[in-house]
């Protein structure tokens, strides 16, 4: 809801205003895209302000971003401090809206980012795409989509999506709407199998 997101980005500017300490950071920037925005870590002295952010609960990770996958350990390491912050349910995991979804009751979570739990009831190829479908009906039960060009980035997954059918998953991502709730899935780091 709109009230719980305005209330959540103002706890994060206060939470970095905060971590600044009235401190000038600097930043490592690892590459500017193509409209010209600097992507990189904030740090202050040796601390990168992101991870700190994610970890008191301040900010959530964008497991999507290629560039995350590109720096997995960087990925990885924030993943780890997010759920060291989910556990503690500290700053915006305290709020119930924030907290995980089951896959059999994913439709609320359409149009947000969010943490779906779930089994994988089956895993199907259809041309060239993946999808993790998590119950009976693909028209209407929670899925995950892998498209063919995100494929490859998947292939050292542990387990292999092959192999998912059975296994439990928490999915980060997007919920949108496509045959019921749907999130597509451009990085390993948006499945974190159990």
């Amino acid at each position: 809801p709109a009230a719980i997101g305005a209330a959540l980005d103002q706890s994060a500017r206060a939470a970095f205003t905060s971590l600044l300490n009235g401190e000038t950071p600097t930043a490592d920037i690892w590459e500017t895209d193509r409209w010209g925005r600097l992507r990189g870590t904030v740090l202050l002295g040796e601390r990168d302000l992101a991870k700190e952010l994610v970890r008191n609960g301040a900010a959530a990770v964008d497991a999507s971003d290629p560039l995350l996958m590109e720096r997995s350990t960087y990925g990885e390491e924030l993943l780890a401090a997010e759920d060291d912050a989910i556990s503690a349910r500290r700053g915006l995991w305290a709020e119930a809206a924030c907290r995980p979804v089951l896959s059999d009751d994913a439709w609320p979570a359409i149009g947000r980012r969010a943490r779906i739990e779930g089994a994988v009831l089956e895993t199907a190829e259809v041309r060239g795409r993946t999808y993790l479908n998590f119950g009976a009906d693909y028209r209407s039960d929670f899925t995950v989509l892998i498209e063919r060009g995100d494929r490859r980035a998947f292939n050292e997954n542990d387990p292999p999506l092959e192999e998912a059918t059975g296994r439990e998953v928490l999915v980060r991502g997007r919920v949108e709407l496509w045959n019921g709730p749907l999130v597509r899935a451009r990085s390993p780091l948006q499945l974190a199998f159990r």
